[in-house]
């Protein structure tokens, strides 16, 4: 169980680093309206 999680964590890695930067973002977009 712990294999499949860190091969999913390893090529989540970008999509979790973009998330991280896109969540302020949307969130001051959201806080504007």
């Amino acid at each position: 169980m712990v294999d499949p999680i860190l091969r999913k964590k390893n090529t989540s890695t970008p999509f979790l680093l973009v998330l991280f930067f896109f969540i302020p973002f949307v969130y001051s977009i959201t806080c504007h309206f």
